[in-house]
C-alpha cells in the first residue's frame, strides 16, 4: 500500500512536467492539422455547422464528432502553396462515405460550377504536378485570390457548396 502511494506521488508530480495533461485554455483547435512529409500540412477547413447532438434513447447513447470540416461525409483540407511562381491554395477533399459523391462550388456568381467526383472511400488532393490529366485534382488547385477579393470568394463558395451521393 506504502509503495502504491509512493508510486501516485511520483507520477502525479512528473505528468505535469513532461506535458501530458492538456490544457485547454492554451492550445487552439482551430490550428489543428494533418500533417504530411517535407513539413507542409493540411489545414481543416472548420466552416461548417458542428453536427446536432443526439439525445440518449434507451441504453444507447448516440454522439456525432465535433469536426466542422466535414460536410455529408467529406472532410475538407486546404494548404497554401506555390505552382509555377503564383499562389495557390491546393484542396484536399476525403470521401469517408460507402458511395461516390459529387462536390461542387462557385467561385463567383459570374463563373460556372467547379465539380469533382470523388469515389467512395477515396482522397484526392491538388497538386501543382501537370503530369496528371485528372480534371479532378485540376479543380484542386485554386488561384489565390487577392486579400481584397478573399472574403466575398469564401462566401460565395461556402453558400453554393454542395455534397452529392452520385447513382
Amino acid at each position: 500500500m506504502k509503495n502504491l502511494f509512493l508510486s501516485l506521488l511520483i507520477t502525479s508530480m512528473i505528468i505535469p512536467q513532461i506535458g501530458l495533461s492538456q490544457n485547454h485554455e492554451n492550445h487552439n483547435h482551430e490550428k489543428a492539422t494533418a500533417a504530411i512529409p517535407h513539413g507542409k500540412s493540411w489545414k481543416p477547413v472548420n466552416k461548417f455547422s458542428a453536427p446536432k447532438s443526439e439525445a440518449q434513447s434507451g441504453n444507447n447513447i448516440v454522439a456525432a464528432p465535433p469536426l466542422t470540416n466535414v460536410l455529408n461525409g467529406v472532410s475538407f483540407y486546404t494548404m497554401n502553396s506555390v505552382c509555377n511562381s503564383e499562389k495557390v491554395v491546393l484542396i484536399k477533399l476525403i470521401n469517408s462515405n460507402n458511395y461516390p459523391v459529387k462536390v461542387s462550388w462557385k467561385v463567383s456568381e459570374a463563373t460556372p460550377a467547379v465539380v469533382v467526383e470523388i469515389p467512395a472511400k477515396t482522397d484526392f488532393e491538388g497538386q501543382c504536378s501537370t503530369e496528371s490529366n485528372d480534371a479532378n485534382k485540376a479543380n484542386l488547385v485554386v488561384k489565390m485570390p487577392q486579400k481584397s477579393e478573399k472574403e466575398a470568394m469564401e462566401k460565395q463558395v461556402f453558400s453554393s457548396l454542395i455534397v452529392t451521393e452520385l447513382k
